[in-house]
């Protein structure tokens, strides 16, 4: 590989659809595993439906051709930036119920969520355990949660799933700005694609209060809450919970120092367009991968894109130039004939997920 190719980061579980791509949902599911010992081609055929750009971050090319290779990685979490403290949910009152909304553009990514952390918004002299909590997670469609609890469920994306039931959540002391992690008993598959309800749900008081951080002026309604046991409505609010979403898998990244930007595979200079990029196995892990991004170079224009994208391993350390014979077993399909949009005003340093479904 050319020492000017630049990055590549993988995640062994966590999937791709972000930054509002939209696509329609008609998807191979294959699966290909990073086995430390081959390389692996990622192969992607681009057809242009719509005038636009697609730009990415690239070094110098290698193997079979002098083209840049793109940045690819996968995300793992989420984070939304706070701007003070509240205790008006965790606290010594006896019931609280409350629903947060994430939106699909801020969450900016999908696979299997296995906890969420919430942050300290002041630092906590003791430990605070709240027993009786019941965690549920579910897509919607909605923008903005109306103040009827039911009305913001079963919105046609699926039933809520019980994450975490009737369990004790013990918020250790700790320093302002630290994270309390809530792992679930059942892990949640987030399609990223739809915005995202996660309820929680207290039955009896929690032994102290808790600051945790919070934003306040959000451009939507994305807090509903009450303190009444059995009611059925609450207070609508725009402020959120400063939140982390952790998804399954872990980070691996190769720095090849490149920053050239490259409009392979998505241009406009060509309708038909295929390339395969070739990332040697010092990728220090194993097992499925689940996602591809390309992370911009310049701000996006509108492009709508056909593609069909295969991945498969290679024992080779350099492509030549007859794509069929770059591959040592047979590629995986894991997007055939697949039409999706990237929306306009992405700035540059931003990840653009392909949409794929399945494990890779």
């Amino acid at each position: 590989m050319n020492d000017r190719q630049n990055q590549l980061k993988l995640a062994s579980r966590t999937s791709a659809e972000v930054i509002g791509i939209t696509h329609d949902k008609e998807f191979i599911q294959g699966e290909i595993k990073m086995n430390k010992k081959n390389h692996l081609i990622i192969s992607v055929l681009a057809l242009l439906g719509m005038v636009g750009l697609l730009t990415s971050c690239g070094g110098g090319g290698g193997g079979g051709g002098t083209q840049p290779l793109a940045i690819a990685f996968f995300n793992k979490t989420v984070d939304f930036l706070g701007s003070g403290p509240s205790s008006a949910i965790l606290n010594t009152v006896t019931y609280a119920r409350w629903q947060n909304l994430y939106r699909a553009s801020e969450i900016l990514g999908s696979g299997k969520i296995t906890s969420i952390a919430l942050q300290y918004g002041a630092a906590q002299a003791t430990d605070v355990t709240c027993p009786n909590m019941t965690i549920k997670v579910s897509h919607s469609n909605l923008a903005d949660l109306t103040t009827t609890f039911a009305n913001n469920l079963d919105t046609g994306q699926g039933s809520q799933t019980t994450v975490l039931s009737d369990a004790t959540v013990t918020f250790p002391a700790g320093a302002i700005d630290s994270w309390n992690n809530i792992s679930f008993t059942t892990p949640y598959e987030y399609n990223g694609v739809d915005n995202l309800i996660v309820e929680f749900e207290r039955t009896s008081a929690c032994t102290g209060n808790v600051q945790d951080k919070y934003t306040s002026g959000m451009s939507y309604s994305s807090v509903v809450w009450t303190k009444a046991n059995g009611s059925l409505t609450g207070t609508a609010n725009i402020w959120l919970e400063t939140t982390k979403l952790n998804f399954a898998g872990g980070d691996n990244k190769l720095d090849y120092g490149g920053v050239a930007p490259t409009p392979v595979p998505f241009s406009t200079s060509t309708t038909l367009q295929r390339s395969q990029m070739l990332h040697t196995a010092a990728v220090n892990g194993s097992g499925p991968v689940t996602g591809i991004g390309m992370v911009t170079n310049s701000t996006t224009t509108a492009s709508t894109y056909t593609a069909t994208i295969m991945i498969g391993h290679s024992t080779l350390n350099d492509l030549t130039t007859t794509y069929a014979n770059n591959y040592s077993d047979t590629p995986v399909t894991v997007a055939n004939n697949l039409t999706f949009t990237v929306p306009a005003g992405v700035p540059a340093g931003e990840t653009l997920w392909l949409p794929l479904d399945g494990t890779l």
